[in-house]
């Protein structure tokens, strides 16, 4: 993720959605859920969650093993943060190389946002590949990993 605010900006900014339009992210996030009120990471559509693009919800929790005591939640006020999060910003800063792998199915971080960021880095390589935002965990590991490992023998 490199940029939260333009994910928040084309989600909409009554980010997270509550599946009523209009709902204020105040009411959603801010006074009424109050210290130590959780919402899902993932949900479907319409749904008070992280992360609602379709499918995301399916990837995330296939990712997950069963015997896991893992839940799917996190502290509602952690929600508030994301659209201030921006490494885009100093990408001018990276001296080091850097490998930036787009997914050309991912709903979430369009791949061109991560074409433009690997063309502001100095040392950047910018691989896309067809995989979604999780794939990359699950279906699409191996050839992920072997953009990562063919990114390291090229630099070291």
């Amino acid at each position: 993720m490199l940029d939260g605010r333009a994910i928040a900006r084309r989600r909409g900014w009554g980010y997270p959605r509550a599946g009523r339009p209009g709902r204020p992210v105040r009411d959603l996030l801010g006074h009424r859920f109050g210290r130590g009120r959780t919402v899902p990471i993932v949900g479907d559509a319409g749904e008070l969650a992280a992360i609602t693009e379709r499918g995301a919800k399916r990837g995330y929790l296939d990712l997950v093993d069963r015997e896991s005591a893992w839940r799917n939640e996190t502290p509602a006020r952690s929600l508030l943060r994301v659209a201030n999060y921006r490494p885009v910003e100093r990408l001018e800063e990276i001296r080091a190389p850097t490998l930036l792998l787009g997914g050309t199915d991912d709903a979430i971080v369009d791949a061109e946002s991560v074409v433009d960021a690997g063309e502001s880095l100095s040392r950047g390589t910018v691989v896309a590949m067809p995989a979604d935002h999780f794939s990359v965990l699950g279906d699409d590991f191996e050839p992920a990993v072997g953009h990562q490992l063919s990114f390291l023998r090229d630099v070291f």
